[in-house]
């Protein structure tokens, strides 16, 4: 009985243990403010209000984040097994210590304080595992980059790209609009739906352009890549199919929007605005996670074998 309870606590549970209730007092005493602001808002989203009122996109991102690093515990365990004394890697752990008081000296770096936010966790939880635990290094690195892109280049890439994808997603739109007979009259990017008595006008923005869905996408691509060792052109090809069909799904989001303004009014359209595009974006990701996976040829044991040589190299 004493021989099972001691592998119950082996070294890597209790590393892991430990690092989840470091980043837990660090959060709670340090960045309470952060914490409660992505709490209240996974609350407000979990109870049906959707209110626009911070970016959603990055906490999908740690949503993600959070549940491939849960999928690669047994390798993170075993990593962890290995770790040695505390007095080694001081210089992992110093950074591992910067990182922690980072988000301090940057409170006001990002306009959006759900960017902030998120930023602020991913780096300082990253920051107490490699201060407890700087063998975890290589491993939560890609995570923690992969996260900071995500929600670092949408901004940069709607100043690039929205405006021609926001093009595009009204061509797209007006085709689908004309389909179910719905009478517009678009310029560039302005439509202007003819209502019976009145007429709607509705402008696409780059912000509409679907780059935020696309990056989560991309993240999302990121992380089964790195969980099932997939090939890297597999990882592309699915990852560029994968944009064309959110693009398309986009132009379908406004495209329903239009048709809700003209047979009930706008207020049924902003109504809609609030919900449908999380319904349509979630149940998309949720199809390439089953389809990503269903396509895997990839075994656990073939993951653990790849980790069981990086940790004793």
């Amino acid at each position: 009985m004493s021989t099972k309870r001691s592998l119950l606590i082996d070294n890597g549970i209790k590393r892991f243990i430990l690092w989840i209730v470091g980043a837990l007092v660090v959060t709670l005493v340090l960045y309470s403010n952060q914490l409660l602001l992505i709490l209240t808002k996974a609350a407000h989203m979990l109870s049906g209000t959707f209110e626009r009122d911070y970016a959603v996109y990055p906490m999908a991102g740690l949503f993600f984040v959070a549940v491939f690093l849960m999928l690669r515990y047994p390798d993170l365990h075993k990593i962890l097994e290995n770790e040695r004394t505390f007095r080694s890697s001081p210089l992992t752990r110093a950074v591992g210590l910067i990182l922690i008081i980072a988000p301090l000296f940057i409170p006001q770096l990002f306009d959006d304080p759900m960017i902030t936010s998120t930023v602020a966790v991913i780096i300082v939880w990253y920051g107490v595992s490699l201060s407890i635990n700087p063998s975890t290094l290589k491993m939560l690195f890609p995570y923690a980059l992969m996260f900071l892109a995500s929600v670092l280049t949408p901004r940069p890439l709607t100043s690039l790209f929205g405006g021609p994808l926001a093009v595009i997603s009204s061509i797209l739109t007006e085709s689908f609009l004309k389909f179910i007979n719905v009478p517009i009259v678009r310029t560039d990017t302005a439509f202007q739906i003819l209502r019976p008595g009145d007429s709607l006008n509705i402008d696409i923005s780059p912000d509409c352009s679907s780059i935020y869905s696309i990056t989560v996408f991309l993240l999302l691509c990121g992380l089964m890549h790195i969980d099932l060792r997939k090939k890297l052109a597999f990882t592309l090809k699915f990852a560029t199919a994968g944009t064309v069909v959110l693009i398309i799904l986009n132009a379908f989001r406004l495209s329903t929007l239009m048709w809700a303004g003209y047979s009930y009014g706008p207020e049924a359209l902003w109504d809609l605005h609030k919900w449908i595009g999380y319904a349509i974006f979630i149940g998309f990701y949720l199809v390439v996670l089953v389809v990503y996976l269903g396509s895997s040829r990839l075994t656990r044991t073939t993951v653990s074998r790849v980790v069981d040589k990086s940790v004793n190299q």
